[in-house]
């Protein structure tokens, strides 16, 4: 369950990242934000390069930045504000930082091509962040059976959940699969290929409950090793996540 969101910024948009800040807090979410107190506004709008200039600057800014990475390890989902493209060098350590804690990453506008990748959502208003906020089911489904998948996106979705669709064995999907909440393995023709066999066991190393739509041929190994629990339909899905609980399902002959 993701509660809690950290913001990251440059110091020269201290403004906008103070407001989406409140903004986040004023709607009882848990956020964190920097600390870009105690300079005038001249000196935040200077370059890193310039502000190093500045021995008390210098002598403090490790401290600082190692108190914001706090902020990112304790933190649930991770916000870049760059509302004017601003991607400088302490926010791609924090983007950095996010990234290898497996955190998932939003931000107000696109970042470059290279870090794209690791990008949830653009998102440009607190209200719109905080949908993002709830349990993450990652459903592992062969890209071929996508589409069968949809009507559990669907519901899962309905229902305030946050489904992410992993299929390859991307960075970004490995990504995804560290943060996830709960996984569901969708292949009801038991078409697992080896990719889905290498998340199935992502999935089993993160500790996550695993649930399951269909009996395959590796359903003996995957019970001794990951004990996955058998649904039928997304119905069925959506009550055992809301109740902890299941309740009788009449199976189609």
């Amino acid at each position: 369950m993701k509660r809690s969101i950290v913001i990251c910024g440059s110091q020269a948009q201290k403004e906008g990242v103070y407001g989406f800040y409140h903004g986040l807090v004023e709607a009882t979410v848990a956020a964190f934000r920097p600390d870009f107190e105690g300079r005038p506004r001249a000196f935040l709008m200077l370059s890193e390069e310039k502000r190093m200039e500045d021995p008390d600057y210098r002598e403090n800014v490790a401290t600082a930045i190692h108190g914001h990475f706090d902020r990112v390890r304790r933190a649930d989902l991770v916000f870049i504000y760059n509302e004017k493209g601003k991607f400088g060098v302490n926010t791609r350590l924090e983007f950095g930082y996010a990234r290898h804690l497996g955190k998932p990453i939003f931000t107000f506008k696109e970042l470059p091509e290279s870090s794209a990748e690791y990008v949830e959502a653009i998102t440009s208003t607190p209200e719109e962040l905080m949908g993002y906020l709830g349990e993450y089911v990652g459903i592992i489904v062969p890209p071929a059976e996508q589409k069968d998948a949809a009507p559990w996106v669907e519901l899962l979705r309905r229902e305030g959940y946050i489904p992410i669709i992993l299929s390859d064995l991307s960075a970004r999907a490995l990504h995804q699969a560290r943060f996830v909440d709960i996984f569901l393995v969708y292949s009801p023709k038991g078409d697992w290929e080896p990719d889905i066999l290498d998340l199935i066991a992502a999935a089993g190393a993160s500790g996550k409950p695993i649930f399951t739509t269909a009996i395959h041929p590796y359903e003996v190994c995957v019970n001794i090793h990951f004990h996955p629990r058998l649904v039928a339909s997304p119905e069925e899905f959506v009550y055992i996540l809301q109740r902890g609980g299941s309740r009788p399902h009449v199976r189609e002959a």
